[in-house]
């Protein structure tokens, strides 16, 4: 998925801008959203800058689940099996959502 480069800044306090140049949405330059409250853009922005880093923390937790799943089913425990892949389900479907536009 291809985004306006982060991080991005808040100006103004209610709007978001990017400080390295792009082709989307008003056509200002840097220029990416614009929110009625502050709170809106405070919570975007924190979101969308955090966002890539939080993915590839997902993405190695998914990793080590499948790794703990295998360990689990090694050793016999059902249950240590059966919490795992409720997590690494959970894991899945956070990821499908934050890839998925």
């Amino acid at each position: 998925m291809k985004h306006t480069p982060t991080p991005w800044e808040l100006y103004d306090g209610s709007s978001i801008y990017s400080s390295r140049p792009h082709c989307i949405g008003q056509g200002e330059y840097g220029h990416v959203a614009t929110f009625e409250t502050a709170e809106d853009a405070e919570f975007c922005l924190t979101a969308c800058n955090a966002h890539d880093d939080l993915v590839a923390l997902a993405k190695q937790f998914e990793r080590v689940a499948e790794y703990e799943i295998r360990r689990a089913q090694k050793d016999g425990d059902d249950e240590g099996v059966r919490l795992r892949t409720v997590t690494l389900n959970m894991i899945r479907a956070a990821l499908d959502k934050a890839e998925t536009p």
